[in-house]
């Protein structure tokens, strides 16, 4: 072979590496071209599912966190409600002036403890009664709860002494009807000196007029004169059962009633088993 042609050879030899190599490198360039656009792709939708995630995480949490608060201020939104044994305020409003009533409240203090251990025992005697056959401790029990009863309105005077009445405008509802309640179990000779005070509060909207007219028909019977609501139940020997005790202009009584806010006689008496 010639030395020309021999180089020709080696020429196109060379050349044709050449396009080789080239090719190799465009097809390895593609590729790389190919795995980058994918790894741009695939970074993007893992960038959109973090965000998603992220987002749904933010309102998860912050959804949480408002049911917390909402569970926390009802908490304490029905804390707020509290019965008159509480410590917690509470408000009533008179004389266009607002009054804070609180169990906290010195004379609200008295009157509550009293009428606690009135029902304390008051459920004593009604488990004895229950049970049947103690006569005898059902007889010292009722002997202890009279006496608790003129305890309870002597101390109750003391309190009215300094205290003037305990008017619901001045002292709160809750003292008002603790001491109408303390006055409706005392016994009748107590109560005609305090008679014309709990009559004016009634009209003054100072006290419940329906409790006021217990006291008055209680009164009226320690005086031996006819009630005028029909709250009184006294023993009937005649009839030998416990009836309601003489009404004065009976026919009207429930007319009178229906004014202090009592319902009508016969659906009291009903209750209580008697006939009327």
């Amino acid at each position: 072979m010639s030395k020309s042609m021999f180089d020709s050879v080696i020429f196109d030899f060379r050349l044709i590496s050449q396009i080789s190599l080239f090719y190799s490198i465009e097809n390895q360039a593609i590729k790389n071209q190919k795995l980058l656009d994918s790894f741009i792709q695939n970074s993007f939708t893992h960038s959109l599912i973090f965000t998603h995630l992220f987002i749904y995480s933010f309102f998860v949490t912050m959804k949480n966190i408002i049911l917390i608060l909402a569970l926390t201020l009802s908490f304490f939104a029905c804390d707020s409600f509290t019965t008159t044994n509480t410590n917690k305020p509470t408000t009533t409003t008179g004389n266009d002036r607002t009054i804070v009533e609180t169990s906290d409240n010195p004379v609200t203090q008295t009157l509550l403890n009293m009428r606690q251990k009135e029902q304390a025992l008051q459920a004593k005697i009604n488990e004895i009664s229950d049970k049947f056959g103690d006569e005898q401790a059902l007889f010292e029990l009722d002997e202890q709860q009279q006496k608790m009863y003129v305890e309870h309105m002597a101390k109750l005077e003391e309190v009215m002494g300094s205290a003037g009445w305990i008017s619901s405008k001045k002292y709160g509802k809750t003292a008002c009807e603790q001491a109408l309640t303390i006055m409706k179990n005392a016994p009748g000779e107590r109560l005609e000196n305090h008679l014309d005070v709990v009559l004016k509060a009634a009209e003054n909207d100072e006290a419940n007029p329906e409790e006021v007219a217990y006291i008055h028909d209680k009164v009226l019977m320690h005086q031996g004169k006819k009630q005028l609501y029909g709250t009184q139940i006294a023993f009937n020997e005649k009839k030998g059962i416990n009836d309601v005790y003489p009404i004065e202009d009976e026919a009207n009584v429930d007319t009178r009633r229906a004014k202090v806010g009592l319902e009508p006689l016969a659906d009291a008496l009903k209750k209580m088993g008697i006939k009327y």
